[in-house]
């Protein structure tokens, strides 16, 4: 076999080799992309939801933080895609008034001073940007509660953010 011979096999060879691996780089993008855009857009619907039902807030009730992630950061859960929608307030009113102002809702709410105030990931930047508002843990402030909507979906579609 002559040296020409050797060299076109050889680069025939390395070219189905390189349109192999492109094709399989191309399927993986596309297997772990394809739904990417599905969760973002469940964000939003949830977050358009829950603007329209906790529309309103008790009159003395203050806004310290809004948010909105998804992932799998925040259940336990293994295989599912977590929604978390909701703000941080305070106020100067009693727990069972504002129980009470939030009960015909589907958001949940929760006060600081209990043990299930932050029942999702407690170490993400959420927590960290809450503590940076409040200047002081959670439990040791006084009359800040989250008002929220959470849903989960399994499995998370192939998106590596879940």
């Amino acid at each position: 076999m002559t040296p020409s011979i050797a060299f076109r096999v050889a680069r025939r060879i390395f070219a189905v080799f390189g349109a192999l691996v492109f094709s399989l780089i191309v399927a993986v993008f596309l297997i772990t992309s394809w739904k990417t855009p599905m969760h973002q857009f469940s964000l939003l619907q949830l977050e358009r939801n829950f603007r329209k039902e906790v529309s309103s807030h008790p009159t003395d009730s203050v806004s310290v933080l809004s948010f909105k992630k998804f992932g799998g950061l925040f259940s336990s859960a293994v295989n599912s895609c977590d929604y978390f929608v909701g703000e941080f307030r305070t106020s100067a009113d009693s727990k069972e008034n504002i129980r009470e102002y939030y009960r015909n809702l589907s958001a949940q709410v929760r006060f600081g001073d209990e043990d299930d105030f932050w029942i999702y990931y407690p170490r993400s930047e959420l927590y960290g940007k809450l503590l940076s508002r409040i200047g002081t843990f959670p439990s040791e402030h006084k009359g800040l509660y989250v008002v929220f909507i959470s849903k989960n979906v399994s499995p998370p579609y192939a998106d590596f953010r879940c």
